[in-house]
Order: C-alpha cells, then structure tokens, then sequence
C-alpha cells in the first residue's frame, strides 16, 4: 500500500484477509503502525459454500483492540470461528499456511487411497463412507470425499482436478516460511503440485 492510501485510512483500521508470506504482514504491520493505521492479519478458510453458510473459520493476530475491533467486522463476513493467534503478526498467517499444507496433503493421499482400494476391488462409495465416518470422520475428508466421488463419476478415474490452484500457490509459501526446517513432505507435494515430481524421482533414484 502506498505512503498516500496509508494517510488516508489514517485513524481506521485494515483486516487483511489476503494469504502471504508471514514476514510480508510484519513488514505491513510496522508500516501501518508508521501512518496511524491499525492492522488485523485475518486469513480465512473455507470454500465459497462456507462463505455462503457463514461457516468461515478465521485465525487472526495483532493488538487486543485491534482485534476486538475486527471482530464484528468479519462474522459480517461470514466467520462463524474466530480464532485469537496471539499478537504477533505472521502467527495467524503461519497458521492459514499450515493449515493449507495439511488440505493438500489430505487431498492428495485420500485420492491415492481411494484408486488403490477401487483397483483392489472395493466399491468407492463405501469406502468414502466407512472412512469418513470412522477413522476420518472430520470435516475436510468429507467435503473431499464426496468431491473425489463426484470427479470419479464424471471422469472414470480418481482424479484431484477440481481442487484450485490456491493451495497450490500458498504450498510454495509454506515451503519458503518454513525454510531451512526439515519439512520433507512440503517439498515432495510442493513438487507434485508444480509438475516437478518427475525431478524428484530421478534425484533419488
């Protein structure tokens, strides 16, 4: 945001929604905080029908007031769980982003699951079901599922297709915000998800 804008939202406050790198939102934060501006890092997850539903679960981080302040603001939006991050700018981002990583990686191995267990002569349908109800019974493995089963109808094959590029986008910032961490797994789906497995592959063979 420019030095102007700033001037002019001098006094109010700016709940940012966007996901990015947490070192950016500090950044941001200590430049709102130069002009007067108060600042809210509020990442949201859910899909449009969540938003629909006013089922938006939202973590966020800055000043107590600040985010006293931002809270009517965003069950306005539809955040039906608000979640304090503490005050530190970049917790709550750094949160949407493992919360993201921990989607495609739920995403992707309930695909690889379910193909194995249909070439393995089971129905797909019950198989989503008895996991969904048991051993996986949480919202994300549902929604997943059912999508999964729906991509299988449509296509013939089990597919992750219709999943945006979203996560996809917030993996490599997982990755970077994670940076010299052992964080194996990040890198192989970060791969996968950017058309670089075959890479891997040949590396480790």
């Amino acid at each position: 945001m420019t030095p102007e804008l700033l001037d002019c939202l001098r006094g109010g406050l700016h709940i940012s929604t966007a996901t990015m790198l947490p070192a950016t939102s500090k950044q941001l934060a200590e430049r709102h905080a130069a002009h007067g501006v108060a600042f809210v890092e509020a990442p949201v997850f859910g899909r449009p029908e969540a938003v629909a539903a006013k089922q938006l679960a939202v973590p966020i981080a800055g000043s107590a007031r600040d985010k006293e302040w931002a809270r009517p603001v965003l069950a306005a939006l539809g955040a039906a769980h608000v979640f304090d991050l503490g005050e530190a700018f970049g917790a709550a981002l750094a949160t949407k982003l493992a919360g993201n990583f921990m989607i495609v990686s739920a995403v992707r191995t309930f695909a690889e699951a379910l193909d194995t267990a249909i070439r393995g002569g089971a129905d797909p349908a019950r198989v989503v079901d008895m996991l969904t109800s048991t051993l996986f019974a949480a919202p994300i493995y549902k929604s997943y599922g059912e999508r999964l089963l729906a991509s299988l109808a449509e296509t013939g094959k089990v597919g992750t297709g219709f999943v945006s590029k979203i996560p996809a986008k917030d993996l490599g910032l997982f990755v970077e915000t994670a940076g010299t961490l052992d964080t194996p797994i990040a890198h192989l789906f970060h791969a996968l998800v950017s058309g670089r497995s075959s890479a891997i592959a040949s590396r480790e063979s």
